[in-house]
């Protein structure tokens, strides 16, 4: 492939909060077994060092991991060009809510998604048509900065090129570089396959360039018809930029106003909730008149109980004392006692030495034995 035929698509952004809609194509190809892990890997590091966006499709393809073939059966087995509107979103063009809204409105008016979103002005040609590349996993160029090879015109008939909208762009060995203005042509690609025996590479850019691109491959005449054109060329690329220029800021400029209209739903908000704090602030500064009078009530009971309090620790003296009497009125209660219980025992121990002696002394009497 030519060396300026390098995209400019940026890689989209990654998403957040969700996973993906579908699949990753390097999920979906492993899948297949199409590709291992390490390739994928490999072609993931190669597509990260690429001074300009080239997609993951055809890296692998320009790898040799996979071919063109290939890579297209898995495209159109897993419809991955259902996700136009995920990629305009992974790549900010349009919001989550803009996206569901397009879609509500593409499915009553039908016709192509890309179309419904240039008439609601939501995004201009060139993102659409980025996003398309990255969506089928095909380079985006820009035709006007690329020299296309006058003697690649008999590869493609003008008529064939001009109602399918094709045009060779570059030519190396058995491969074929073609720019597509609808990338999704399958058919086209299939055609040019046969028709030419080569390898087809397919790249896309903005229609404007496309026809461009077309008139200088099959309708260039010299002299001054070839200047004139290439006036009327530069002139209608300056209108385009101009175009895409004022789209972008149409879409800036909606972007502003929704964000101001926001702003001001926020503020709206605010006040509202600043009118509720100034109520609620009210309330509280009476609610602390009211807490304020009950503290001072509490202050005198307060008071009340100090007194109480003192009178209470005057009567605990007087019954500590009291206390302190009756111990010790108890403590002399028990010398008593045990002295009262030493002399009953000590006269206790006199009884029965006695009425031992007694009982003695009668037996001795009735033995006849003197006393």
């Amino acid at each position: 492939m030519d060396e300026k035929l390098g995209g400019t698509f940026p890689p989209p952004a990654p998403r957040t909060g969700t996973s993906p809609r579908r699949p990753l194509l390097g999920d979906l190809l492993i899948r297949e077994g199409l590709v291992t892990g390490e390739q994928l890997e490999q072609a993931v590091e190669i597509q990260t060092q690429l001074r300009e966006y080239l997609p993951l499709g055809q890296v692998l393809v320009d790898r040799g991991f996979i071919t063109r073939e290939q890579l297209e059966a898995v495209i159109q087995r897993y419809h991955r060009k259902d996700r136009l509107g995920d990629i305009l979103v992974e790549t900010n063009v349009i919001s989550e809510e803009q996206l569901e809204r397009v879609l509500e409105h593409h499915r009553q008016v039908g016709g192509r998604l890309g179309e419904t979103l240039l008439k609601l002005g939501l995004a201009t040609e060139l993102q659409i048509k980025k996003a398309l590349c990255g969506q089928f996993q095909i380079p985006f160029v820009d035709l006007d900065e690329v020299t296309i090879d006058p003697g690649l015109r008999p590869l493609i008939a003008k008529s064939y090129a001009q109602r399918h909208r094709v045009v060779p762009v570059a030519k190396n060995g058995d491969r074929l570089t073609v720019a597509l203005d609808d990338p999704c042509q399958y058919s086209v690609v299939q055609d040019l396959r046969v028709s030419t025996g080569c390898t087809i590479e397919v790249v896309s850019g903005t229609a404007a360039a496309y026809d461009r691109a077309f008139a200088r491959l099959y309708d260039g005449s010299p002299s001054t018809t070839g200047r004139f054109i290439t006036a009327l060329e530069q002139a209608d690329r300056e209108r385009t930029r101009r175009e895409e220029a004022d789209q972008a800021f149409v879409l800036e400029a909606r972007k502003a106003l929704a964000d101001l209209r926001e702003f001001d739903e926020r503020l709206s908000a605010e006040e509202a909730r600043h009118a509720d704090l100034t109520g609620l602030i009210a309330n509280l500064r009476a609610s602390c008149g009211c807490l304020s009078r009950q503290l001072q009530d509490v202050a005198t009971a307060m008071r009340s109980i100090g007194g109480l309090q003192a009178q209470l620790l005057e009567a605990m003296g007087h019954v500590q004392e009291e206390q302190a009497a009756i111990r010790r009125e108890r403590e002399l209660s028990s010398g008593v006692l045990r002295a009262l219980g030493e002399h009953c025992d000590q006269l206790l121990e006199e009884r029965r030495a006695i009425v031992a002696s007694l009982e003695s002394a009668l037996s001795r009497l009735r033995n006849g034995q003197p006393v």
